[in-house]
């Protein structure tokens, strides 16, 4: 290598102003891969990297990426930064110049050095200031520069890797590169919200379908609820009439205690009334006390004879007071001896009349009904038998709606299992299950689909591998699952040894109802890196009619096929036509020995002993397992059919025994409630009948003894004369009486005073033992009171409300009838059979429940809207934009391969899931051929390079970038294409407004046209470049100084 610095480009032919924003201006490379020293000065259009292979021209593109903070993964050619150093040396650094969209430029300076511990470190600079590698990275991002982005930066060895991308990655792609990242994140975010809407929707779907399960579940329980709640209410009413009970003996109480009290009050008034006598009668005595003393010794003899005198009055004073009595007495008597007897009569009629009356009404009575008693029983009895006949055809209504919805989840299970037949992973998923002979397979994906979905998982995880592969050909697929075992087909993939443990664990829990131990892999792996091939591409050996290799036939997630490669050498599989000659191949290419055609499959086996010492097999390709390519067969598909039918004819069997136990209970209900009218009728006319005799005999027996007394009664009239007599003598003896008692009178006068004072006192003091006897009687109704009313509180938990006092009033009075109502509503009540003593609780529970479930579907409701309304809003601003941009595009790459005589059309595949937007490239070649999507395993390495080429190019008018480096993508097109391609390149890169652009290449065609536009950087480099340098002639080579200018040199 030259220890001079080499330089490449038009040095200083163009202004600062011709670049656009983020354009490389300069690279000084030093100790950097092959170079020692070099400088790169880029032209701000069309930059054609010229240079045999092996002369650096690939370099050139690894500095722009580690320069500007790119990562070495997106160059796939070492994974430390020191592997890039110059061979032999300690360090090396890269100098790019950009233009800054300012007046200065910007300038990234990075130097790389060896480190014992990590290998490499580097060192930044940004415009000469020490910065860090995230500084460097935020300029590139202000200034848009995406060296992630193939459509922007295309290294030799991520060529294939175009091609190989997804209709969802291009469309990524595309998105990023177009240039202000709007359209890349508006789809980000219209994908994250489509999955937050999803979630909802699910999380939504759930809480409907449990709240649809609990509501089917109380209505259930609504029978049982509602005989215990008649239950219930009669025991309230039970507990409502033994709650009044104590508050109308507190009530009588009360009355009494009243009573009391108003007594007690009349005694203090009496006692005061004599005491105000007392006072008055002792007034003239007082200030008179000599005179009382003196005239108490007088008054002792007057005492002693007051007491005769008054013994004299008392026996004169009753027998005076009866006399008089019995004369009143006799008198009226006798005058009212007539006025007795007409009422004696009247009474007699009237009696004779009531009895008469009161015979007659109990003679009216109807008898009692005949055989009540029996017929009273025989209803009870049918009711007893109708009770249990119903809860009965409930309970077994009950067990045939469980065993309804077991069949319904067959069902379902049934038709999944159809629907799975009509989808290719569910096809694939039902061949696992049938030759497996078990449905944990399916457990198992479920399961792993939903780890993968919340969450559950470190890292993605894959399988079963069968479902992760998609192939195009179906003769290729039935080569691969020949090559691959069947345990491959079965197998998860992870990325992390935490996530191979937890599926292992799980898969291993006998609890769950795997039935298998499905084989868990863990690839730790870069799933990025290309896959090698070490017996050579199959491009080498297209003149035997070889097309592929195994591993490019078809596609899967990079872990999965990493995985697949490595477990059945999928990259040591060469994969023929009808045209192509194994033997042939196979003898001249010892190294080959694994060869598919579609009649045979080669292989070949070399001793372990002697290489030279090799054995071939041919074996018929037959495709017999359909595990790829095969569907179910019509006999699986009727048998489900027939299964289905079946279990659907078994509902509708249970559906109608369902509904001949609710008419059975419906008809059962209507006959009880009629029974039960019926004894209450009964059992009311008897009651009422007995209580009227009864009345009537009782009232009868009354009047007959009233009216036998009255007759009995002797004729008042007979004792006229002896009244007569009665009179005369008690006249005689009142006069003798009244001439006594006037000499006592006039002898006891003149003590009367005296005495009538000692009497006031001796009255009062009787009156005041009366009070006190009415205040302990008062004290005693008191404590009586005061435990009724804590009794009467304790009862109905204090003094009752407004509603209790409501509830009472509408009870009667009378004690006799609430204790008879009480007894008969307890009957009554313990009558109603309740099985379940917690239903109403269980019931009101899950009411509480389901109120809470509506409130949280009602709120999920307004969270799907909500996001709804984003992701329409989101929608409307992403998609229009996109379909025009994608439309532009299919314009600009219609056009293109029009020139090239050729058809191609870009088209966005729409889809419900914006994750799975895409942008979908197809080609036809041919005039015989469809438009075929492009794919890394359909087209030719020269198609794909075309179509790539061209695609970027048709990129060009609607991406904002400020340069695009496309590295030796002209390998494997035929002269015409590449000549037609080249002609297109450089009328899209030098039309103004157009980025930067660098196209890498070993060869040209001869006599291409070039424009002023266009910059040519001729690598030279080597051991001989000064001897061959100092010969070469430009002038010479390119014919004159004028055509040397015309090539923008």
């Amino acid at each position: 290598m030259s220890s001079s610095v080499l330089r490449f480009g038009g040095g200083g032919r163009h202004r600062y102003s011709d670049y656009g924003k983020g354009s490389v201006i300069r690279v000084e490379l030093h100790n950097f891969m092959t170079y020692k020293d070099a400088v790169l000065e880029p032209g701000p259009r069309l930059n054609l990297v010229l240079g045999p292979n092996g002369t650096g021209k690939s370099s050139f593109v690894c500095a722009l990426c580690l320069g500007l903070a790119g990562g070495t993964t997106l160059l796939a050619r070492a994974d430390n930064v020191k592997d890039f150093i110059r061979r032999g040396e300690d360090e090396g650094s890269v100098t790019i110049t950009l233009a800054s969209g300012k007046a200065q430029p910007l300038v990234v300076y990075r130097r790389i050095r060896t480190d014992a511990q990590s290998g490499g470190i580097s060192d930044w600079k940004l415009n000469g200031a020490t910065c860090a590698m995230k500084d460097v990275k935020q300029k590139m991002k202000d200034l848009n520069v995406q060296l992630d982005n193939l459509c922007q930066f295309l290294p030799q060895d991520k060529v294939v890797e175009f091609a190989k991308l997804s209709p969802v990655e291009l469309l990524r792609e595309t998105q990023k590169a177009i240039g202000d990242s709007r359209l890349a994140d508006l789809h980000k975010e219209l994908i994250e919200e489509n999955k937050l809407s999803n979630t909802s929707n699910r999380e939504r779907n759930s809480v409907a379908t449990e709240l649809h399960q609990q509501q089917d579940l109380n209505g259930r329980l609504q029978r049982d609820v509602e005989r215990f709640k008649n239950r219930e209410q009669l025991l309230a009413k039970v507990k409502l009439i033994e709650s009044k009970l104590p508050w109308i003996e507190y009530n009588d109480a009360m009355k009494e205690f009243t009573e009391v009290k108003d007594r007690r009050r009349q005694a203090e008034a009496c006692l005061e009334a004599r005491k105000k006598d007392f006072e008055e009668s002792q007034q003239p005595l007082r200030g008179k006390a000599e005179e009382l003393h003196v005239a108490k010794e007088a008054t002792k003899a007057l005492f002693q004879k007051l007491k005769r005198l008054d013994a004299q009055q008392a026996d004169l004073i009753p027998t005076a007071n009866n006399l008089t009595d019995r004369l009143d007495e006799a008198q009226k008597e006798l005058g009212g001896l007539d006025r007795k007897v007409q009422e004696q009569a009247a009474k007699v009629k009237r009696a004779e009349e009531e009895v008469a009356k009161t015979t007659a009404d109990l003679q009216s009575l109807p008898p009692p009904p005949e055989g009540v008693n029996e017929k009273k029983a025989d209803l009870q009895k049918r009711l007893r038998d109708l009770d249990m006949q119903t809860r009965s055809a409930d309970t077994s209504s009950r067990e045939l709606e469980d065993d309804q919805k077991q069949h319904k989840i067959r069902l379902d299970r049934i038709k999944g299992q159809l629907n799975e037949m009509d989808n290719i992973k569910g096809q694939r998923l039902l061949t696992l299950m049938r030759i497996l002979r078990s449905d944990g397979i399916k457990k198992a994906y479920e399961w792993v689909v939903n780890g993968n979905r919340s969450g559950l998982f470190r890292g993605v995880v894959y399988g079963p591998i069968l479902l992760e592969v998609q192939v195009q050909d179906k003769q290729h697929g039935i080569y691969l699952e020949e090559n691959c075992p069947l345990s491959l087909w079965q197998r998860f993939v992870t990325t992390f040894r935490e996530d191979q443990d937890l599926l292992v664990k799980e898969f291993a829990d006998k609890t769950k109802g795997y039935n298998f131990r499905p084989i868990v892999s863990n690839y730790q792996g870069n799933p990025q890196a290309v896959i090698t091939h070490p017996k050579g591409e199959a491009q080498q050996y297209a003149r035997y009619g070889i097309t592929h290799t195994l591993d490019q036939v078809f596609e899967a997630p990079p872990v999965v096929k990493h995985v697949m490669t490595d477990e059945a050498n999928l990259n040591e599989a060469y994969v023929g036509t009808r045209e192509t000659h194994p033997e042939d191949c196979l003898s001249n290419n010892p190294q080959l020995a694994n060869l598919w055609t579609p009649e045979s499959h080669y292989s070949v086996r070399t001793s372990m002993y002697n290489k030279d010492a090799r054995s071939q097999s041919v074996s018929q390709v037959n495709g017999n397992r359909n595990l790829i390519s095969g569907s179910a067969s019509s006999q699986e598909r009727d048998t489900l059919q027939q299964q289905y039918q079946e279990v659907l004819q078994v509902c509708n069997g249970i559906h109608q025994q369902i509904e001949q136990q609710r008419a059975t209970m419906h008809s059962n209900t209507a006959s009880m409630t009629a029974m039960r009218s019926e004894v209450s009728a009964m059992d009311h006319e008897v009651k009422s009948l007995a209580s009227r005799r009864l009345s009537l005999t009782t009232r009868l027996t009354v009047k007959r003894k009233v009216l036998d007394r009255l007759k009995d009664a002797p004729d008042p009239r007979a004792k006229a004369p002896e009244l007569h007599q009665k009179i005369q003598d008690t006249s005689q003896g009142i006069a003798k009486l009244m001439q006594d008692g006037k000499r006592s009178l006039q002898q006891s006068l003149a003590g009367m005073k005296v005495h009538a004072v000692a009497e006031l006192h001796s009255r009062e003091v009787a009156l005041q033992e009366a009070v006190q006897r009415l205040n302990a009687l008062v004290e005693s109704h008191r404590q009586r009171v005061k435990q009724l009313l804590a009794a009467a509180k304790a009862v109905t938990g204090g003094n009752p409300d407004a509603q209790l006092q409501e509830e009472f009033l509408a009870l009667t009075e009378d004690v006799d009838q609430l204790k008879q109502d009480a007894i008969r509503l307890r009957a009554e009540a313990e009558g109603i059979a309740c099985t379940n003593p917690r239903v109403l609780q269980q019931f009101q529970e899950r009411q509480k429940k389901i109120a809470d479930m509506e409130a949280k579907l009602k709120d999920k409701d307004e969270e799907v809207a909500t996001r709804q309304e984003r992701i329409k809003e989101l929608h409307d601003q992403w998609y229009p934009d996109l379909k025009r941009t994608v439309k532009k595009i299919d314009q600009t790459f219609q056009r293109n391969f029009r020139d090239i005589g050729c058809a191609g059309e870009v088209s966005l595949a729409e889809h419900a899931d914006y994750d799975k937007f895409a942008v979908e490239i197809k080609v036809k070649f041919r005039d015989e051929e469809d438009l075929q999507v492009l794919t890394a395993n359909r087209q030719s390495g020269g198609e794909r390079s075309v179509s790539t080429i061209l695609y970027l190019i048709s990129i060009q008018d609607v991406t904002v970038c400020p340069f695009r480096v496309v590295d030796e993508i002209n390998q494997g097109m035929d002269p015409i294409n590449e000549r037609k391609v080249f002609m297109q390149l450089v009328e899209s890169a030098c039309r103004p407004g157009t980025p930067q652009c660098f196209l890498l290449t070993p060869k040209l065609l001869p006599a291409l046209p070039f424009t002023p536009a266009v910059q040519i950087l001729q690598i030279w480099n080597g051991s001989t470049i000064k001897k061959v340098s100092g010969c070469f002639d430009q002038v010479k080579v390119l014919g004159s100084r004028k055509r040397i200018r015309g090539y923008a040199g």
